[in-house]
């Protein structure tokens, strides 16, 4: 098949490179982020064009990702890895001149036969996720790798950090959960962390968040809306972008789930407080009673009671006594400390707290309101 396409595959060995662009989270790049497609375009056209002045048969797959695959032919008599090489260093710096991005490449030892180059192919994308974060341009010999060995520093996953950010996440402190997780990521990425330590740091992460997800009560495939996150995060290869992914992706939906959820669980203690406040608003009830009737903190019950009311807790208990009490000097002929004690007042503070409210006695008040009804 390859040679109705006309390659020439005897006597032939084949080397796959592995190109991974980044950098286009920073500033100082030309591309914003959903500018993938677009990078990854201009990227393979330079990379078609340099392959095409260093090698006889070179192809190359856009992977339309900020990644691409390129395959080499060369014949076995003449390999030349030093050509490779060359041609690596001479790509990252066109990259760098032209799409001001950061450039790994990954190149595989020669194969001998067509049959390794999938399994090539693979290995040189996994060497690819043994590129350091923060890093500049990387070429990865994998022959070299093979031969030399790989040392990797012990990844520094805070176990800490995880809870506090976990604890920030379930009381709904927004700005405390992201700086921890802005710290939790910076921690994965010191000491010349590897991509591959950082990526599965970060789905560690995920993991744990999903679990105390589902011991809140939300299950995280209606909260994510089926979305596979696992597969989506293994795929970003940028510390700033995989900040942001997480906030938005992962963070955002939960809060703001958690928050209405809260809300509404507010709003019915609040009515509850209401229902106790109008069934025993005679009697000698204050915040602190009716906050152990429904469960809460004086504190909280405080505040929340202005949120939801628009009216503050002793603010609305007045209101309610003096509607109560305006009703009886109008409708009944009971004596004013009658009314007083009815509404839950004693008489002298209840002529001083209606006079104030009201601008007059509850004797002018009735006085008033039998006139008006007498017309």
């Amino acid at each position: 098949r390859m040679r109705r396409f006309k390659w020439e595959v005897e006597d032939c060995h084949y080397i796959i490179l592995y190109i991974q662009l980044t950098g286009i989270s920073s500033q100082e790049g030309k591309f914003r982020n959903g500018d993938e497609s677009l990078v990854s375009f201009a990227a393979v056209n330079i990379i078609g064009e340099l392959s095409a002045e260093h090698f006889k048969q070179a192809d190359i797959i856009n992977f339309h990702d900020l990644t691409a695959g390129l395959l080499l032919i060369q014949p076995v008599a003449n390999p030349s890895m030093e050509a490779v090489q060359a041609f690596s260093e001479e790509l990252t710096g066109t990259i760098n001149r032209m799409l001001k991005m950061r450039v790994t490449v990954a190149f595989s030892a020669p194969v001998g036969r067509i049959s390794g180059i999938p399994l090539a192919f693979e290995a040189a994308k996994q060497a690819a996720s043994y590129r350091q974060f923060g890093g500049e341009n990387q070429i990865i010999n994998m022959e070299l790798l093979d031969r030399e060995g790989q040392s990797t520093p012990e990844p520094q996953y805070s176990f800490t950090l995880e809870r506090g950010m976990i604890q920030a996440l379930r009381t709904g402190e927004v700005e405390e959960a992201y700086r921890l997780l802005e710290e939790f990521l910076e921690a994965l990425c010191a000491n010349g962390a590897k991509v591959i330590d950082v990526q599965q740091g970060m789905l560690h992460l995920l993991g744990s968040i999903q679990h105390a997800i589902m011991v809140s009560g939300i299950h995280p495939n209606q909260l994510f809306k089926g979305a596979n996150l696992y597969a989506a995060l293994s795929q970003i290869h940028e510390p700033k972008l995989i900040l942001a992914w997480f906030q938005e992706k992962v963070v955002a939906p939960y809060l703001t789930e958690l928050s209405e959820r809260s809300d509404a669980g507010i709003k019915r203690t609040i009515e509850h407080a209401m229902m106790y406040i109008n069934e025993h608003y005679m009697d000698n009830i204050s915040l602190d009673g009716c906050a152990d009737y429904t469960g809460i903190s004086p504190f909280l019950l405080s505040k929340s009671f202005k949120r939801v009311t628009g009216k503050n807790f002793i603010d609305y208990l007045t209101e309610l006594r003096l509607d109560k009490a305006k009703e009886l000097l109008r409708d009944t002929s009971l004596r004013i400390n009658d009314v007083a004690e009815q509404v839950g007042y004693q008489h002298s503070y209840f002529n001083r707290i209606f006079k104030k409210q009201e601008g007059i006695t509850p004797s002018r008040y009735r006085e008033l309101s039998h006139n008006n009804e007498a017309l």
